[in-house]
């Protein structure tokens, strides 16, 4: 089941439309650049594609303190996934303080076929990896915005016990799981921004800042 549907199980009227058609599909850094465009904070970044020619150029570039390698691919559960002949025998994401050793995982990542629980046993090609520098976590929350098929609008998924595991927590603890429709016309209010803000655990002085400064502008 993807995540999509994970999430918006048992959501009021599901069925009443059975056809979706998913005209968009973004790429994990063509989504940081258009979160980036709007004045989003997202950590520093590049991309090497297949065609790069020179990677020690690329790279000679970017000086990170801890490099995140991470394949480009439109599947979730790449971090715990496992390419096909793999010489490193690594998932779809390497976490790594070497830049000599995150060169040498996106070269092969690049060109090989990334199974996850996603994919099926084929997997998928991986033609992009993004190379991001690394920042702590010292929370992790989760947040999008979906296209819900009951009513062919957006809905806004949140939950404060976020990261890679969302699936598991919508399946287990599925009241922890907020899904607030949004008028297509109207757009996100201030109100249901501090709804989510809340809903997501932020104390009350960062509520007005993540309200402002984060959904508004997503």
């Amino acid at each position: 089941m993807s995540l999509t549907s994970t999430l918006l199980k048992n959501y009021p009227f599901r069925n009443l439309i059975k056809i979706q058609s998913r005209q968009l599909n973004l790429q994990e850094y063509q989504s940081k650049e258009l979160l980036r465009s709007n004045g989003c904070v997202v950590q520093n970044f590049f991309v090497c594609g297949k065609e790069e020619k020179d990677l020690d150029k690329l790279f000679d570039k970017y000086d990170y303190q801890e490099y995140v390698v991470k394949a480009q691919i439109l599947a979730g559960g790449r971090g715990k996934g496992r390419f096909i002949n793999s010489q490193l025998k690594q998932s779809g994401v390497f976490i790594t303080t070497s830049q000599e050793q995150a060169k040498f995982s996106t070269l092969d990542m690049l060109g090989r076929r990334l199974v996850t629980n996603q994919t099926g046993s084929d997997g998928v090609l991986v033609n992009q990896v993004m190379i991001a520098e690394s920042v702590p976590i010292k929370r992790e929350a989760y947040l999008s915005i979906l296209m819900d098929p009951s009513t062919s609008g957006p809905v806004v998924v949140a939950c404060h016990l976020g990261g890679v595991d969302i699936e598991k927590v919508a399946e287990r603890n599925p009241e922890l799981i907020l899904k607030l429709p949004i008028c297509i016309n109207k757009g996100i209010t201030g109100e249901q921004c501090e709804q989510v803000a809340e809903w997501l655990c932020f104390d009350d002085e960062a509520v007005p800042y993540v309200r402002l400064h984060i959904l508004l502008k997503i």
